[in-house]
């Protein structure tokens, strides 16, 4: 059975995590955690790490976006580094995700924007990271992406993340998936 969800904007996205084609979207995006509820957008996961030397920021914003209002932006300042995954459903093993993606990362020492599989036994453990979109395939316009994505079978998780490290920005928009 294939999960499907859309949505108008990243930030409708934030307030219509409900509306779906066949089902509830965070069937699809989804947190164990409640606290992280609280995020730009549900079941998003933000991490700062505690020894980074400066803070990015993670924010909607309404200037230049894809389609519609609203927009997440990363923003990553030099000796900063931050990732803002989206975790998938574990009990699937496959299947698409969709965005709109544009930066400004020519400045960043590091830029991840993959699936990220991992177990929480014992702790956190990434089993393998597969890049999906290379630094030089982003630039400052809108470019539609759509790929197929597949979970490790050593992992139990996984999840859509966008990392930088150093100075750079990225724009997501239009996030929608199919497990």
């Amino acid at each position: 059975m294939k999960t499907r969800f859309r949505a108008a904007s990243v930030l409708l996205f934030a307030f219509l995590l409900a509306r779906t084609d066949a089902c509830a979207a965070d069937l699809l995006f989804k947190t164990d955690e409640p606290s992280l509820d609280v995020q730009p957008t549900r079941g998003m996961v933000v991490y700062h790490p505690p020894q980074a030397e400066v803070r990015a920021t993670v924010r909607i914003v309404n200037e230049r976006t894809a389609k519609g209002p609203g927009c997440l932006e990363i923003d990553c300042p030099a000796g900063g580094y931050v990732s803002v995954s989206f975790p998938l459903r574990d009990d699937q093993t496959k299947g698409t995700v969709r965005f709109f993606l544009r930066g400004e990362v020519a400045g960043a020492r590091e830029l991840f924007i993959g699936v990220q599989n991992f177990t929480m036994d014992g702790g956190f453990k990434t089993v393998s990271a597969v890049p999906l979109v290379f630094a030089k395939n982003v630039d400052a316009k809108w470019t539609a992406i759509e790929l197929p994505v597949a979970r490790d079978p050593a992992a139990t998780r996984w999840q859509l993340t966008f990392a930088v490290r150093g100075e750079g920005r990225l724009w997501i928009d239009q996030l929608e998936g199919e497990l």
